[in-house]
């Protein structure tokens, strides 16, 4: 995969995306057990919020590696801490990456551990990691029906793209995890003990109105990429584009408040140790 083209509109849309999750990650750092001088590995870490907010928590005397896969985010994150002395980034794939051995009091991560090719041997690698009765904790998407962020794109793909693929649930992707009791018995599998989950309902609160929604999914979302792998000949992309894009606006004008747009969102909170 071209990570430097991937990565792109994330990073184009950055601001947008941290309001996005805003609520998850205010769920994910308040569930998370920072004390100063703690030893942290962020896996996935994207522009880095919940590096900085990790860095803040253990200070000075603490240390943060931050870890992505896609090299634009993991320059990025290093643009935003590079203050903070604390904070080592790394590029690089989790389930591969030397990750050091036995030293890591917590690893956390937002929306970072779903997109892995091989998830047992990726939390073996990240359980290595970590110390004796260390801990790993994080967020990944529930399953499509109880997130419209998710399920109403796809509904829009299926009706205007009747080539598109199946969906493979357990495909790495943004909702690989989605399963509980898989997930739970991938981290038993791959050496962790008393493995917990607990789902939340929170919501999704973008920037902008319903059309700018639309074109944040369009842009960072797997509409674009749908669209161009279902083309057929004498298809016209840009008309399908935006007819997905005027679908998509319609659909989330659903959830349009008196204070912009709320979608509703179920998130799983993973958390597991390593042995003692």
């Amino acid at each position: 995969m071209d990570w430097e083209e991937r990565a792109r509109p994330w990073i184009e849309a950055e601001t947008e995306l941290e309001e996005l999750h805003k609520n998850v990650g205010i769920e994910l750092i308040q569930r998370a057990p920072f004390e100063p001088g703690m030893n942290i590995l962020d896996i996935g870490c994207g522009s880095g919020s919940c590096s900085i907010a990790a860095a803040n928590a253990v200070g000075p005397t603490g240390h943060v590696t931050a870890v992505d896969i896609a090299p634009p985010l993991a320059r990025r994150t290093s643009q935003r801490t590079a203050s903070l002395q604390q904070v080592e980034v790394k590029t690089g794939d989790a389930q591969t990456l030397d990750l050091g051995s036995g030293t890591i009091d917590l690893a956390i991560s937002q929306f970072g551990v779903m997109f892995f090719a091989d998830p047992k041997a990726a939390f073996s690698n990240i359980n290595s990691a970590l110390r004796p009765s260390g801990r790993l904790l994080f967020a990944a998407w529930a399953g499509p029906m109880d997130n419209p962020w998710f399920s109403g794109s796809r509904k829009i793909a299926e009706v205007l793209l009747p080539d598109l693929p199946a969906a493979i649930p357990t495909a790495p992707g943004p909702l690989s995890l989605a399963n509980s009791e898989r997930t739970i018995a991938i981290l038993h599998e791959a050496g962790f003990e008393n493995v917990s989950v607990e789902t939340v309902d929170l919501t999704l609160d973008p920037i902008g109105s319903a059309a700018d929604v639309s074109k944040l999914q369009f842009k960072i979302g797997q509409l674009a990429a749908w669209i161009d792998q279902s083309l057929q000949d004498g298809d016209d992309a840009a008309e399908l584009a935006l007819d997905c894009q005027a679908k998509l606006t319609k659909f989330y004008s659903t959830f349009e408040t008196g204070n912009g747009v709320s979608i509703p969102a179920k998130v799983h909170f993973y958390s597991a140790f390593s042995r003692a």
